[in-house]
């Protein structure tokens, strides 16, 4: 090569060098330029690009440039660590995802992404157990956080299963059941077995609140309490709420806030005049307020048969009943009402079908019931003037907001209750009279005078009464016969109006032959 060609070789190099160089140079000013917002959007695009590790680079840029305890770095933290598990690189999800879960412990995502990569790893499998627990009390039946619980329950050896209590696999959706009842035990009684007989596919934790004028009905209401069948639940838990004149509304206040913090998204509002004489599955219901934001409430008082709501001397069919999709056992509708009424106008009160809600047995978000319940305002001094002042609320903001009170119901295609009329049973302190009498042949206190006297010792041990306090209790009770009394079969024996047509929700208390 001649010199000449040598030199321009030399300088050629070095120019395309020094060309080099400057665009390396123009990259990296740029990359130093770019703000953390502006890497995030950029990790954004290749993660939807599918490019993970491009995408963990951006994140990882992004983080550098943000302050360490902000919204944008909890992001960054919580998108790096999807990237790592689509890489599979477990340890690094973890690491990630732990940081976004120290600055906002209720983030499900990160809780949910750790308890999948402690879960991969194999030997964690207790702490992927802790995350998924984390899970389910937000959202009860997340499937991920399920398949953990599961997985674990399969992994235990039969040595570890013998030294625990035996798994009774519950109910994966938990309710809380508001039982409001004044001085009507028996009703109570009856309402409270036929709920714990015939609830399905949720666990049921129930509030009794009860308010008693009459003395007897104070007693039997204490005896109540402290009796299995009525202080029980298979998986879930019986709570007794004395609310004495002007105490409703704040007892009522302190459950209603309690809900979220027991981790209960769903309420069912029921009434002492019900029982339930079919299997009802609240899981069902649940599916619908989960699924279908329109609808308000789940009425399991109504059904497609009801023609005649005698309560209020209103008589009308069915309105047009749409399946619901995922389980054609629950039928929607879309409620009535004068939407050419302004809030601050008086309306009568919707009744029946187009009732936004009943007390009588209604199933309802809890968050829905924070909302409205905050807006009341005491002195409510029971559940009638509750009701009332309820419905005027609900109307109104009905009529102002259909976003916040929607305009659907929902209900069960087949009859799942039926409610008897209290006056029925006489007057407070009869219907009391025959609730003790019922009471003193079930827990087999009849019999001889020794055998009668071992029982009320026995029953005075088992509520924590006196036995001269268990025989006063009963004392004067009707004994005759070793079954209800027709006046109770009603309620004892609900079961009965299950395969007889009923066009109302009221039925008599005498109900059909078996």
């Amino acid at each position: 090569m001649a010199p000449g060609a040598e030199e321009e070789s030399g300088a050629g190099m070095l120019g395309l060098m020094e060309r080099i160089t400057e665009a390396e140079l123009s990259q990296t000013a740029a990359e130093l330029s770019q703000t953390a917002e502006d890497w995030k959007r950029l990790g954004s695009e290749a993660y939807a690009s599918k490019d993970w590790k491009k995408a963990v680079q951006c994140y990882s840029a992004a983080l550098e440039r943000c302050e360490p305890e902000s919204e944008l770095a909890v992001a960054c933290f919580n998108n790096r660590a999807a990237c790592h598990a689509q890489l599979k690189e477990h340890l690094a999800v973890i690491r990630d995802a732990t940081e976004v879960i120290r600055r906002q412990p209720a983030n499900v995502k990160a809780l949910l992404r750790r308890m999948v990569a402690l879960d991969s790893l194999g030997n964690r499998i207790e702490e992927a157990l802790k995350d998924a627990s984390a899970v389910l009390t937000m959202e009860p039946q997340n499937q991920h956080a399920l398949k953990v619980v599961e997985k674990k329950r399969r992994s235990l050896t039969k040595k570890v299963s013998d030294a625990l209590p035996a798994f009774r696999p519950g109910p994966r959706e938990s309710i809380a059941v508001f039982l409001f009842t004044e001085d009507r035990p028996l009703q109570c009684y009856a309402c409270l077995r036929s709920l714990h007989k015939h609830l399905k596919g949720a666990s049921p934790n129930v509030t009794v609140f009860w308010q008693a004028s009459e003395k007897p009905c104070f007693h039997s209401y204490q005896l109540l309490q402290s009796l299995p069948e009525t202080n029980e639940s298979q998986y879930g838990k019986v709570v007794w709420s004395e609310v004495s004149k002007g105490q409703l509304f704040p007892a009522f206040s302190r459950a209603v806030n309690r809900l979220s913090a027991d981790g209960l998204r769903y309420l069912l509002l029921l009434s002492d005049t019900a029982v339930f004489h079919s299997d009802t599955d609240m899981s069902a219901a649940a599916a619908v307020l989960s699924e279908r934001h329109e609808v308000f409430a789940v009425r399991l008082d109504l059904n497609p048969r009801i023609e005649c709501f005698p309560s209020s001397n209103l008589c009308a069919s069915a309105p047009l009943l749409q399946p619901f999709a995922a389980d054609p056992r629950l039928l929607l509708w879309k409620r009535w009402f004068d939407s050419g009424k302004q809030a601050f106008e008086s309306v009568p009160r919707e009744s029946g079908w187009d009732e936004i809600l009943n007390w009588t047995a209604s199933l309802v978000r809890a968050e829905r019931i924070q909302h409205f319940f905050s807006a009341l305002q005491p002195p409510l001094d029971s559940v009638r003037q509750l009701d009332d002042k309820a419905a005027d609320w609900l109307s109104r903001r009905q009529r102002m907001k259909q976003s916040e009170v929607s305009h659907r119901s929902a209900c069960f295609e087949f009859p799942v209750l039926v409610t008897l009329d209290p006056s029925s049973f006489g007057s407070a302190t009869e219907a009391d009279a025959l609730l003790r009498s019922q009471l003193h042949r079930s827990l087999g206190l009849g019999g001889g005078s020794s055998s009668s006297k071992d029982g009320c010792a026995q029953l005075a041990r088992k509520v924590g009464w006196s036995p001269k306090e268990v025989e006063e209790y009963f004392q004067n009770v009707a004994t005759g016969g070793s079954s209800p009394s027709s006046k109770l079969q009603g309620l004892l024996e609900a079961e009965r109006y299950r395969d007889h047509y009923s066009d109302t929700v009221c039925v008599a208390h005498m109900p059909p032959s078996a």
